[in-house]
């Protein structure tokens, strides 16, 4: 997962600039450049209601610099008049005023002036207004153009948070699926190939002709038990589902995989011939009984050959030997003519 922490610092490269307001996102940009406002604004200041008339409104100075205190003051007709600086509004919010010095001239109250303004301005209390004020430190003169980059306000901006956090979520989800679905490769299994299936159908063989050696009462259940055995070779020698099938599907399929038509056409034919004999409402005969066990071994015995060396149980293969050799005996041949006993796997 080396491409996991490489996407994550592309992003948060590409998102930098938009998530630091001073440095990044607006440092080396041209400032706007607007022309210094020529006409005067007028700020009005609101007496409390029942207030005495005010007569005469002055600044201590014709020009006031950006931000820093200035001094006003306000004559009224009633010498006793002295309103606190809390009481009285004024109409625009970038002019502050605050409670004067003790101090002040008879006749005046006077209150501390902040203007946050780059603007000539004049003050207005009533019907009186005041000589008008020039901010200093603006510009060095009103016929300048001053340079001017309205501040930003960061609560304005919040989407420029939210957008590059919820990409950066579904790029990390993304990449954790896809982790999550990644292919394991598994060791290889060790197995090895199945045991010919010659080996355990003869021991059956031997077993079925020794317990259940057929008369006229035992041959129906003699057959049933040799389609068993026939059908169980055919499966683990052709591998098919044999027990599930027919004769004829047996054949069509296992021709289907590739093997040789001769033999399992021979075969086929002895396992068609059981089923049609042991469902005969006659018992079948003994010696037919005999016969088709006789066939089945010669045919098994066509095929035995091994072609390559496969690992088998030394037990199960001593066992199988030895059926394989009684079955091969004259006394226990169930055919009078028997074939040669081919090869040995």
């Amino acid at each position: 997962m080396r491409i996991f922490p490489l996407c994550i610092l592309l992003v948060a490269f590409c998102f930098l600039p938009g998530l630091m307001p001073g440095a990044l996102a607006h440092a080396p940009q041209a400032a706007s450049q607007v022309p210094v406002v020529v006409d005067t604004a007028t700020v009005e200041i609101t007496l409390p209601e029942g207030s005495p008339e005010c007569v005469m409104v002055t600044v201590s100075q014709d020009t006031l610099g950006f931000g820093e205190p200035g001094v006003l003051g306000l004559e009224f007709a009633d010498d006793t008049f002295e309103p606190l600086a809390e009481d009285l509004k004024t109409s625009s919010p970038w002019l502050k005023l605050s409670q004067g010095p003790d101090d002040s001239p008879a006749q005046q109250v006077v209150y501390g002036i902040h203007a946050y303004r780059l603007n000539p301005f004049r003050i207005k209390v009533g019907q009186v207004t005041s000589p008008v004020i020039i901010v200093a430190r603006s510009t060095s003169d009103l016929s300048e153009t001053a340079a001017i980059r309205m501040p930003r306000i960061w609560a304005t901006r919040w989407w420029m948070l939210v957008l590059p956090a919820l990409l950066i979520t579904a790029i990390i989800m993304g990449l954790w699926w896809l982790w999550k679905r990644r292919t394991r490769l598994e060791p290889l299994q060790q197995w090895a190939p199945a045991a010919p299936a010659w080996l355990q159908a003869a021991i059956d063989l031997r077993k079925l002709l020794e317990d259940h050696y057929p008369d006229m009462s035992t041959s129906r259940h003699f057959l049933d038990q040799l389609a068993i055995i026939t059908r169980s070779y055919l499966a683990h020698r052709y591998l098919v589902h044999a027990s599930e099938m027919t004769s004829g599907e047996i054949l069509a399929s296992c021709l289907l995989r590739g093997h040789d038509n001769r033999s399992l056409r021979r075969m086929t034919k002895i396992l068609q011939d059981l089923d049609h004999n042991r469902y005969d409402p006659q018992p079948p005969v003994v010696s037919w009984c005999l016969s088709q066990t006789g066939a089945l071994v010669d045919a098994m015995n066509d095929v035995r050959i091994q072609p390559r060396y496969t690992h088998v149980e030394a037990s199960l293969m001593v066992e199988a030997e030895k059926a394989w050799s009684w079955l091969l005996l004259p006394e226990n041949r169930p055919l009078e003519t028997a074939s040669a006993t081919g090869g040995t796997e």
